[in-house]
């Protein structure tokens, strides 16, 4: 019978590797700010090109946003300066971006 701390022991290893192997960069988090962004301009409407409309944006952004990734190996945090002076900054952990 497995020791239970040894369990626990494995899981942690697992969750730690899979956030490693997930931890997103640079590129994921502007291919996020582009879709998010063109969501919000299109409103929940049936839109074609949409695609095409989430390159343009995530082109443009390194116009109008500076984006700084800060790399803890497990997962990432980036700080988001817009042409406004607004500051956001968001958690990347397993491919996921949460707003802190």
């Amino acid at each position: 019978m497995m020791n239970s701390n040894y369990i626990v022991l494995v899981v942690i290893v697992l969750i730690g590797l899979m956030a490693l192997v997930t931890n997103p960069n640079q590129d994921d988090f502007e291919s996020y700010a582009a879709t998010e962004i063109v969501k919000e301009i299109n409103a929940g409407q049936d839109v074609q090109y949409e695609g095409m409309q989430e390159k343009f944006v995530k082109e443009i952004l390194g116009v109008f946003v500076s984006i700084d990734r800060k790399d803890y190996k497990v997962c990432s945090v980036f700080t988001v300066d817009d042409i406004s002076g607004k500051r956001r900054k968001y958690l990347g952990l397993f491919t996921f971006f949460i707003p802190i």
